[in-house]
């Protein structure tokens, strides 16, 4: 059976690369200036049109449909400043 056809590895893939970028999106948004706060808002947008770019070429729900991809951007961008928030408090 060709590996690259099981349904199982390609939902793993998919559910890895979502946190990948998930984690990705919140240590860039924690290291970019003002280093260890909370981003402004044209930062939160560009990183927003980035993840719905991702999510229209690569994304799980979004690919190809750019309707999609702009929801599933903004669902990513929120759980991100989420976790950046949480390793804000956790930090001090």
């Amino acid at each position: 059976m060709n590996n690259a056809n099981n349904p199982c590895r390609r939902n793993a893939v998919c559910i890895a690369s979502s946190i990948a970028a998930i984690l990705l999106t919140s240590v860039i948004l924690f290291v970019i200036p003002p280093y260890g706060h909370m981003p402004f808002a044209h930062q939160a947008i560009f990183a927003w049109l980035a993840l719905a770019l991702w999510s229209y070429s690569d994304g799980v729900f979004g690919r190809f449909n750019i309707t999609l991809a702009l929801f599933e951007g903004a669902a990513v961008l929120r759980i991100s400043i989420e976790m950046l928030y949480f390793a804000l408090s956790v930090d001090g």
